[in-house]
């Protein structure tokens, strides 16, 4: 049988307090971004966030999997 890999993604909207600047990461595979209470109940702005968030995220996860992929194939 041939072995398959699952690709997760999580989403969770969460609203914060005001004072709140940055987020550091939650995990090593867990990044965030802050946007406006406005940004936040419109479509376009939930989606150039998620947009913005989603790419760096990915290539993140990609460049981590293929280095273990990597070392893998070595030994």
């Amino acid at each position: 049988m041939e072995k398959k890999t699952k690709i997760k993604i999580t989403i969770e909207f969460l609203d914060i307090e005001e004072g709140v600047q940055n987020i550091e990461n939650e995990a090593a595979n867990s990044t965030s971004i802050l946007i406006n209470r406005t940004d936040a109940e419109s479509i376009d702005g939930c989606e150039q966030a998620l947009l913005e968030l989603a790419y760096p995220a990915m290539r993140k996860a990609m460049s981590t999997r293929l280095s273990e992929v990597s070392k893998k194939k070595i030994v």
